[in-house]
């Protein structure tokens, strides 16, 4: 995986933020200091080369260590699908239902985050899940 300079980096998040429709302009301070914690995370996963953004301005993660032979995933723009997996009430907790949301925005079987390794790879994933959801 190559490194990225930072100023690309910035240019490639903003691509996303766009491709997601985010409204970043009227964050309150709490979503504001939240949005700027996935906004570091996802930067330094550009920037490490673990993330790439497509023409579309959608992120691929490139896992550290695969899972079996899952080595990247593609995350898709949310739908009401991920609102649905979002408010899934089988979910038994706040872990399992992060894993069926990231699952629909990656079109992955959920069980494959519960193999992840903490970090890198599920917190980048937790993170761009998170902005995906804006």
């Amino acid at each position: 995986m190559a490194d990225v300079a930072p100023e690309v980096a910035e240019d490639e998040f903003s691509r996303m933020c766009e491709a997601l429709d985010l409204d970043l302009d009227d964050l309150d301070k709490e979503d504001d200091e939240r949005f700027q914690l996935l906004r570091k995370t996802v930067l330094k996963a550009i920037v490490q080369g673990r993330i790439t953004v497509d023409q579309d301005g959608l992120a691929t993660v490139h896992l550290k260590y695969p899972v079996g032979d899952v080595d990247s995933l593609r995350f898709k723009i949310p739908t009401g699908e991920t609102l649905i997996a979002l408010g899934d009430q089988k979910a038994k907790n706040q872990t399992t239902q992060s894993w069926k949301v990231l699952g629909d925005l990656t079109e992955k079987p959920s069980t494959l985050f519960g193999k992840m390794r903490q970090s890198p790879d599920l917190k980048t994933c937790q993170a761009l899940g998170a902005l995906f959801l804006g």
